[in-house]
């Protein structure tokens, strides 16, 4: 999750540019983000809500925010599934902390 840092009460957190990688259907993207607006646009299943889904998590007032298995693409859960095989890795839920 983030948070503006201890000490800086009142101050404003501007978000400019966002790279995601193995996010539900984003493997590799990039995006600016325009102080006063900024639009998402793209064809269906094309990530336009992972995007926006990705931004309520992170910066979301919960503490209680949690990536699950379905957040990461599907080649990312076939190289969990991969590693469960080979090593025993048992995946489990993550949680974003401050």
């Amino acid at each position: 999750m983030a948070r503006i840092p201890s000490g800086c009460s009142g101050s404003t957190l501007h978000v400019t540019h966002a790279k995601v990688a193995n996010f539900r259907a984003l493997r590799d993207a990039e995006i600016q983000i325009d102080a006063s607006t900024t639009l998402v646009v793209g064809r269906n299943n094309s990530g336009k809500t992972s995007f926006v889904n990705l931004f309520e998590k992170f910066f979301s007032p919960s503490d209680d925010v949690r990536f699950v298995l379905e957040d990461f693409t599907t080649s990312r859960i076939a190289d969990l599934e991969h590693a469960r095989r080979q090593c025993g890795f048992r995946p489990t839920v993550v949680r974003c902390s401050p």
